[in-house]
């Protein structure tokens, strides 16, 4: 297979299939023999947060000499963006080989396995093959069954980032239901990191903890030095970043070195957070796509730019809490250019121009991205919704 017809392949796997990824992913890695052995894991899980998190982290340890794996979803503008090592994606020769071994195992297995799994397996193998001493792994979705929950190996540590309401239908109804589910990537002989997070959410998680007598710090508490500067914008990344040194400094058994912290920090790198894709006009991407990330964003815009008013370009999903994410950048809006994304899961830009219409604001549908900004563009246009949404603007940007 060529490299597209590969990525082609994998992405035309089912997003959830009758097992669960934890059923399923057990059975591929105990067929590939467990690629995981003898890698340290840093497993993170959680609503918000999660690859910000997981950016600090990876920077932190590969300042700190560490031969670093990072395993994130989903991917913005190319498949190779999900498996990192020390920064580098994997090469499209890598992602043809590799995929062709899981593909193979998989096929022999009694449950069908997803995209997910697929990549899973891939990044686990790639980063045996490149020796990685230490492998950061982002959940896909909640915790208890999810298929980075499969490894034969128990992380050294265990993040839960900030909790909110997300995936509903899958995970729970109550903020309660929803950490619990989360919780449960917390085994026994791990170290826990807890985020700032709602007070009912993280009785949850230190419930969990306590039950297992497993050892608990809270993020919040890890002090930054203002003389540290953030690699990522906005204000929400100061709490990402307590998240990645309490980890790091779990993980590192606290020998720290303000130095490599202060350049891991700066170094670190996020596509679709905050990312200035043009300056003049100003455009800023953001992959905030729940209610918790929205506001996160309009804090961090308020923050950043006091008393502006925004052209926002919005795409977002029909199983999204859109009607929340609106309402909050509402007052920040000189107006919305909305587009329907390529999902058919989409919510269509025409009935998202029309909700927003019928709370006063100027909102008008666009055919398609190059049609949402062939007008000309004045002040500053801020693009959010679905994380698939911003890859496709980042990648029309790139490709003008």
């Amino acid at each position: 297979m060529t490299y597209q017809q590969m990525v082609t392949k994998i992405e035309s796997m089912r997003r959830f299939g009758k097992a669960t990824g934890l059923e399923v992913s057990t059975a591929l890695l105990g067929k590939l023999e467990y690629p995981e052995k003898n890698m340290d894991i840093i497993h993170i899980a959680g609503t918000n947060g999660k690859g910000s998190t997981a950016a600090f982290l990876a920077s932190l340890l590969k300042e700190s000499g560490k031969r670093v794996g990072l395993f994130t979803s989903p991917h913005l503008v190319t498949f190779r963006e999900r498996i990192q090592v020390n920064g580098n994606y994997i090469s499209e020769d890598d992602v043809v080989f590799w995929g062709e071994k899981v593909l193979e195992a998989a096929r022999g297995l009694e449950v069908d396995a997803t995209m997910f799994d697929i990549a899973l397996a891939m990044a686990l193998l790639y980063f045996k093959s490149q020796e990685v001493e230490v492998v950061i792994l982002e959940t896909g979705l909640g915790g208890r069954f999810d298929s980075t929950r499969a490894l034969s190996v128990v992380p050294k540590v265990s993040v839960i980032t900030n909790i909110g309401f997300d995936h509903t239908a899958v995970l729970g109804n109550t903020l309660e239901e929803i950490a619990e589910n989360k919780a449960d990537i917390i085994r026994k002989d791990t170290v826990a990191v807890i985020a700032k997070m709602d007070e009912k959410a993280q009785k949850v998680i230190v419930s969990h903890c306590e039950k297992l007598s497993v050892p608990y710090v809270f993020a919040m508490d890890m002090e930054l030095d203002s003389k540290w500067e953030l690699g990522l914008l906005g204000d929400y990344q100061k709490e990402n970043a307590q998240n990645a040194l309490a980890a790091y400094e779990s993980y590192m058994k606290g020998k720290m070195d303000p130095e490599v912290i202060a350049l891991g920090l700066k170094n670190a790198t996020h596509p679709g957070r905050l990312q200035i894709i043009q300056k003049d006009p100003l455009v800023i991407v953001d992959g905030a796509h729940n209610p918790q990330g929205v506001s996160a964003l309009s804090r961090s815009l308020k923050a950043l730019y006091p008393k502006e008013k925004f052209t926002f370009v919005v795409g977002v999903l029909a199983d999204k809490d859109y009607g929340h994410m609106m309402e909050e950048m509402l007052p920040l809006a000189k107006e919305f250019v909305t587009v329907t994304v390529e999902s058919n899961r989409a919510l269509q830009g025409e009935e998202l121009a029309r909700y927003l219409r019928e709370r006063g604001a100027k909102a008008y549908a666009a055919s398609s991205i190059e049609d949402a900004f062939l007008r000309e563009q004045t002040g500053k246009t801020v693009v959010f919704g679905s994380l698939y949404f911003v890859g496709d603007v980042i990648q029309y940007f790139k490709s003008m």
